[in-house]
């Protein structure tokens, strides 16, 4: 599930790839514990894991466990898009850092990229 990579002229965006994988890794366990530890503090104030637990539910219920990460496309220099591959589905995942490198917002948006194809069942 590891995932690097390298944007541009040698930017590298590993510090944002380890935040997303250890965000898919314990989302994969349903460790939800983990699942805090790559947000910061506000978002978790905002958004405490009692009222987001259920959502992390659904979406493993209805999508499966995640199976792939494409490498991340930038949008800025803290924000960033994965295709995220499901078992069921692919999705992008939108995720915007803090100036710590943990997930400041994260939301998940349908795939519209001509060379995606839903997965063969």
């Amino acid at each position: 599930m590891v995932l690097a990579a390298v944007l541009g002229e040698g930017v590298t965006v590993d510090r944002f790839v380890r935040a997303v994988n250890k965000f898919v890794e314990a989302l994969n366990a349903e460790n939800y514990a983990g699942i805090e530890n790559v947000f910061g503090q506000k978002t978790l104030e905002a958004y405490p894991m009692e009222k987001t637990k259920p959502a992390y539910k659904l979406l493993l219920s209805t999508y499966g466990k995640v199976e792939k990460l494409d490498a991340p496309r930038m949008v800025s220099s803290n924000q960033a898009i994965f295709t995220v591959h499901f078992e069921r589905v692919i999705l992008d995942m939108q995720v915007t850092f803090d100036d710590e490198d943990k997930i400041e917002s994260l939301c998940f948006l349908p795939n519209f990229d001509d060379h995606c194809a839903p997965a063969e069942r």
